[in-house]
């Protein structure tokens, strides 16, 4: 089961790479890019550590992940 997740959030990395690219380019409000470079961020460290939560773990508290300039 962790592969077909790590498949699925690896493609949801890819569809909010692109949301931010086209959020850049049409200069959308800085607070918008912030909260789809925290998703990144959120489902890269779950894909690079493996450790994907489905028991709905807040992660809104967490302060150690960086947002982009």
């Amino acid at each position: 089961m962790g592969s077909a997740i790590s498949g699925h959030l690896a493609e949801a990395l890819q569809y909010l790479k692109a949301a931010l690219t086209l959020l850049d380019a049409h200069d959308a409000p800085a607070h918008i890019g912030a909260h789809v470079d925290l998703g990144i961020c959120h489902l890269k460290e779950h894909l690079e550590t493996e450790s994907v939560l489905l028991d709905g773990t807040d992660w809104s508290s967490r302060t150690s992940l960086p947002l982009r300039n």
